[in-house]
């Protein structure tokens, strides 16, 4: 709690006023067409930003957000440019760079900076990570040219895609680059600690222009450091090498897939345990940006052995999206598949369709499935996926008639009175006819549903 402070502006947000004077944090809303900049400039350390998207809305703002902000995103919002300050969490945004340089400056995170999170976002830009002690995990980052550089010591980078898509030009000559490069600035040992772990790293290979080539690289350690670690990740497409080291850097690699392998000519570079060269990962679909792994991949169930299990309770994989054994593949060459069911009906949403169900069922709008109400009847009941729910699964539905509540959330997006994967409605009157409203299961091992699995039912629902 904090004393003495008093609110006059919450931009579509809530507050908690005690009534001796004293402020809970706040979650203060931004909802299209209003002001991140304006949220910032009111919130504390320890507040949280709630901003919501909508489909072809950006927030045009370059923003600086305060120490100890949070920052969550809702619906997929896109914003241009964020400056990090120490001990600031941001999660599910979409980032691009400021208008006119959208492939740079995505993320800063600033000089002195400590202690920040960035996880499970889409950056569509650069990430510039020059403090110590913060984490980057969960997210995908994609660009032209070298996408991350990181200045500091004792940063985490985890379970995130980068992907490469070309290189940088100066004048007239494309240069070559690493996707990923650690470096000290000077011959210091300032930048080691590092850990970089649970990774997919994905070059452009050669290029070609003219009488020149430019070349990528997976990882540069330029400078000195000593003490940096990579595990459990994957490396592939590059021009030369998978991993560079250039300088005075200690680096120890274990468990990864190294598709081309690594500087020889630099011992500093450790290959221990695990660590498969000259391998094919065997992506769904790497030029179309899929990077899942389909389960003929020598990365599935070859991760650190002493690292937590993936989610199907298998050895964990290599890199950054691990295959679900649970569901069962078509073929080896693709991955196994959602596929969402609406129970028929669970009106209890304990997962199964019982007596009670079915009587209740019955008694509320007869025994048709799909369902027939009379106005002014209630229609309730609950979807989820065939298989075991994976942690990172996520509800939605689309066409929702207006009154209904799917998902905690009502058709005009404020929070209902529905649960977790509940539908409720009750038309009234004036809603005679027909309503196909169609549910989604995406399983968002990150925010991009171009690499997340999915399925979608239609549900067509009479009202008479």
């Amino acid at each position: 709690m904090r004393a003495g402070r008093t609110v006059s502006l919450v931009v579509g947000g809530l507050m908690s006023l005690l009534p001796c004077g004293l402020v809970l944090a706040l979650d203060i809303e931004v909802h299209p067409g209003k002001s991140i900049r304006a949220a910032i400039n009111q919130a504390v350390a320890g507040d949280r930003i709630i901003i919501y998207g909508q489909p072809g809305y950006e927030y045009d703002e370059s923003l600086e957000l305060k120490e100890g902000l949070i920052v969550e995103g809702r619906d997929n919002p896109v914003l241009r440019g964020l400056t990090l300050k120490s001990g600031a969490i941001v999660r599910g945004l979409t980032l691009k760079g400021p208008r006119g340089l959208e492939d740079e400056g995505a993320i800063v995170i600033g000089y002195n900076v400590q202690h920040a999170t960035v996880e499970d976002c889409v950056l569509r830009g650069h990430l510039m990570w020059y403090g110590s002690g913060n984490i980057v995990r969960r997210c995908i980052i994609r660009g032209q040219g070298t996408i991350v550089q990181i200045f500091g010591g004792n940063n985490s980078l985890s379970d995130s895609v980068l992907r490469s898509t070309g290189p940088f030009y100066e004048v007239f000559a494309p240069l070559s680059g690493p996707v990923l490069r650690i470096t000290s600035n000077q011959w210091s040992l300032q930048v080691g600690g590092n850990n970089l772990w649970g990774n997919t790293i994905y070059g452009w290979g050669t290029a070609r222009y003219g009488n020149g080539n430019a070349y990528a690289t997976g990882i540069q350690f330029y400078g000195a450091g000593l003490n940096n670690r990579v595990w459990d990740t994957i490396i592939a497409n590059s021009g030369i090498w998978d991993i560079e080291e250039s300088g005075y850097f200690v680096v120890s690699v274990t468990y990864s897939l190294l598709e081309k392998g690594t500087d020889a000519q630099r011992v500093s570079v450790s290959l221990g345990a695990g660590v498969l060269t000259g391998k094919d990962a065997r992506f769904v679909s790497p030029g179309a940006g899929d990077f899942r792994l389909t389960p003929s991949s020598p990365a599935v169930d070859a991760g650190d052995p002493e690292q937590p299990l993936d989610p199907d309770g298998t050895r964990g994989d290599m890199g950054a999206l691990p295959l679900d054994q649970r569901l069962t593949p078509a073929n080896p060459n693709e991955p196994p598949r959602l596929r969402l069911q609406i129970l028929q009906p669970d009106l209890d949403g304990n997962g199964t369709v019982n007596s009670t169900d079915q009587l209740l069922t019955a008694l509320s709008y007869g025994r048709s499935w799909p369902p027939t109400l009379r106005q002014g009847g209630t229609l309730s009941f609950f979807v989820k996926v065939t298989d075991p729910d994976p942690p990172s699964l996520i509800y939605g539905a689309e066409n929702l008639p207006v009154g209904a509540c799917f998902n905690g959330r009502n058709a005009d997006g404020t929070i209902g009175l529905c649960g977790a994967r509940q539908f409720v409605w009750r038309p009234n009157f004036s809603q005679s006819g027909n309503y196909p409203v169609t549910f989604t299961a995406i399983n968002r091992t990150f925010i991009d549903e171009a690499l997340s699995d999915h399925d979608k039912v239609t549900l067509p629902i009479t009202v008479k």
